[in-house]
């Protein structure tokens, strides 16, 4: 087993099989995640906007049908005569004979006054006038229209159960109905009950099922059934159901939640009436509403399987072709790095392989050669080159160069190529006389032809301000104390720097004799983090610090070798607003330092 797993992490075939197996294997889980994650997300807004615009039509035509039957109460039951009493027993039995006329979704009318103990009854089995009737108190819809206080309650589907005893009442009808209370100028109270046909409802919900096992039901504000699609629908659902639209401030909306009792994942989609007195909702198990996903995804995985499959085999026959002549390349270096300079490959192929074989063969045979003829002595005479080379550059041979190349410059009209290599011409010089303590001006005179070789570079985004106190010129100075400051603020404080970089430099002197020399930049700034390397690194000389500081303690350390207890050095800086060196050296005691063997 460990020899086939080492053979498989070893073999360049096995590598390149592996890795084109596995990159189409995350090319096709990613595609099939993104497509499982577009269609449902798709899948689930297609519903959503399907089942509000089902549910909108619904609801739109069952409040229509409400102001209607308001309007039908209304007649019934509001007109009063002038004097205060109400109408006459004929008049409001016309009307309520008029009523029942004008809408065919009526299956009867109650109206009862319970001051007189009266009922009027019309249905299609006629019409009747009860006095005196037993057990209207206990009928749900009067209860209902009692505790409504003059609102429209509507009662849920039903029989008629204490009703039946009437002739004219079909007990074996299916209804739900509307119920309003009256109580007129002379405090007389009157009930009002028009019952509609289930099949009304029917009606307005059909095609209102899109999904299996989706359920629609229409609630009133107590939470009671006014119409089903199913009556097997669970209790409990549907008090969750009513729980959650009742607490929601939305008109319109969507959850999910699990069946408190088959515990089944299931959607709900829902729409309120503006005054919440009734409420119409969707329910379908996410099981069902997921079945066009898993369908596409069975094919999807059926699909990507085949291409899988296809897609080895194609790789396989392709990591062979090409691994096969990379093998046999491999067996022949083998055999040449072993001594087999006679060693070649015989190849047929009519691609890139053929010409790497024939350059690996002509390559084997001058190889060959050059071992057997000449191979020693050229090696012998490029290192004699090489040595004469390096013998060569050194700094005077530099100077030389860079005159000849301004001599050129000037000869051809270029003074800009001509003042540069001047200027460094003179800088190089400047570094290589035995001289290591300096005039003031001299140091001044070399700082300056920095400044105009860096200029020649950052052209206008470099301000330069040297100040020097009249009379210092003749001071005393350690050659290269100001340049390595000045390029240390120009290189890593200008880096980044979009702005023009503003450098100043002065150099004055205290009636103490104290020369004090201050740098001041614009720049980046350093991180107090690399300030307190810096200035450790100046108490300690074998402290370590990052590397494109170093400079600042190289000088520091210099100058404190040469003056002692005579020179101070501070470093103070702020990120994004620049830095600020201060150099001070006490001359109190002369004004000329030793030689230092530095420099």
């Amino acid at each position: 087993m460990k020899a086939v797993i080492k053979k498989i992490t070893t073999n360049i075939r096995y590598k390149f099989s592996l890795i084109f197996i596995a990159l189409i294997t995350v090319f096709a889980i990613l595609c099939g995640t993104i497509y499982i994650s577009n269609f449902t997300k798709q899948s689930s807004e297609n519903y959503y906007d399907s089942s509000y615009a089902i549910l909108s039509g619904i609801n739109s035509r069952f409040e229509d049908y409400i102001q209607q039957i308001n309007v039908y109460a209304s007649f019934i039951l509001y007109p009063d005569n002038e004097d205060g009493q109400t109408d006459g027993i004929e008049s409001l039995r016309d009307r309520i004979d008029f009523v029942y006329d004008d809408n065919k979704n009526i299956e009867s009318i109650f109206h009862y006054m319970p001051d007189e103990n009266r009922l009027i009854l019309k249905s299609g089995r006629g019409k009747q006038v009860y006095e005196n009737p037993a057990e209207i108190e206990n009928c749900a819809w009067y209860r209902g229209g009692i505790t409504s206080d003059g609102e429209l309650y509507i009662q849920p589907q039903h029989k008629h159960a204490i009703m039946a005893a009437f002739p004219e009442i079909d007990n074996d009808s299916e209804v739900f109905s509307f119920v309003k209370s009256y109580e007129d100028a002379s405090g007389n109270r009157s009930v009002l009950c028009i019952n509609i046909y289930e099949s009304y409802m029917s009606n307005i919900c059909a095609n209102s099922l899109i999904q299996n096992s989706e359920k629609l039901q229409c609630l009133n504000k107590l939470g009671e059934v006014i119409y089903s699609t199913d009556n097997t629908f669970s209790l409990y659902d549907r008090q969750y159901i009513y729980d959650s639209i009742s607490s929601s401030q939305k008109k319109t909306g969507h959850f999910t939640y699990t069946g408190p009792r088959d515990q089944e994942k299931k959607t709900v989609v829902y729409i309120k009436s503006e005054d919440d007195s009734n409420m119409i909702y969707k329910c379908v198990q996410n099981s069902y509403l997921n079945a066009d996903l898993m369908q596409g995804l069975k094919m999807l995985v059926l699909l990507m399987a085949g291409i899988l499959v296809v897609t080895i085999i194609i790789v396989i026959y392709l990591v062979r072709s090409i691994t096969k002549p990379v093998n046999d390349l491999k067996n022949c270096l083998d055999e040449f790095s072993s001594g087999n300079m006679d060693v070649r490959i015989e190849s047929v192929r009519e691609d890139e392989f053929k010409d790497i074989s024939s350059s690996f063969n002509q390559m084997a045979f001058k190889i060959n050669q050059l071992i057997k003829e000449k191979y020693k002595l050229e090696l012998y005479n490029r290192d004699a080159r090489l040595y004469s080379l390096l013998a060569q550059i050194n700094p005077h041979f530099i100077n030389n160069i860079l005159q000849s190349i301004g001599g050129t410059a000037l000869e051809r009209g270029m003074k800009d190529i001509y003042k540069s290599t001047t200027v460094l011409a003179k800088m190089l010089r400047y570094s290589i006389k035995d001289d290591n303590v300096v005039a003031l001006e001299k140091e001044i005179e070399n700082l300056n032809d920095y400044i105009y070789i860096q200029k020649f570079r950052f052209e206008d985004k470099l301000d330069v301000k040297i100040f020097v106190r009249e009379g210092l010129e003749e001071i005393s100075i350690p050659k290269f104390t100001f340049q390595p400051l000045v390029e240390n603020a120009i290189v890593h404080g200008f880096k980044d720097k979009k702005e023009v970089g503003r450098l100043s430099v002065s150099i004055t002197d205290s009636d103490e004799k104290i020369l004090e020399v201050q740098i001041i930049d614009n720049g980046c700034g350093i991180d107090e983090k690399i300030l307190s390397e810096i200035r450790a690194g100046f108490e300690n000389d074998g402290y370590e610090i990052e590397k494109n500081h170093i400079g600042l303690c190289n000088i520091y350390r210099r100058l404190k070798y040469l003056y002692d207890e005579k020179f101070h050095m501070e470093v103070e800086s702020i990120v994004g607003e620049g830095t600020r060196i201060t150099l001070s050296i006490d001359r109190s005691d002369g004004e000329n330092v030793q030689s230092d063997n530095c420099g």
